[in-house]
């Protein structure tokens, strides 16, 4: 209801935080679900206090009507991550390194929904030449 959809990106570390409530969504819908592997990197001790990492998070991504802006951190499971999203989806896949603000929990979806004006011109310039 409300979409239609081939399928749905998940990463399965959701089920370890918040297991009851995507399992009762994934048992709900007839969707195709597609896992996606996912190596978190926390912070370490100290390290920007107050924030959780989003460090290996790469369904925290950007999806337009032709793009699918994707974060990369650097991880040995992104290869994978990318071949499967490839293999499920018709639109171009840019890869954005988001090392820079992934320890105090930013993301490429998130830096989207916080710029305006210049500021998400100067970003989606910058998507462009990536």
């Amino acid at each position: 209801y409300g979409f239609s959809y081939d399928g749905i990106i998940l990463n399965p570390g959701g089920y370890t935080h918040t297991s009851v409530a995507i399992g009762d969504a994934v048992a709900a819908i007839t969707t195709k679900i597609i896992e996606v592997p996912m190596v978190y990197k926390p912070n370490l001790p100290g390290i920007f206090k107050g924030f959780e990492s989003a460090c290996g998070v790469n369904v925290n991504s950007t999806v337009t009507f032709n793009n699918i802006y994707v974060p990369l951190f650097n991880l040995p499971h992104e290869k994978a991550f990318l071949d499967i999203l490839k293999n499920n989806t018709s639109k171009k896949i840019i890869t954005i390194n988001a090392n820079a603000v992934c320890p105090m929990g930013g993301s490429v979806r998130c830096l989207t929904w916080q710029l305006t004006g210049k500021n998400a011109q100067k970003l989606i310039a910058a998507a462009k030449i990536n």
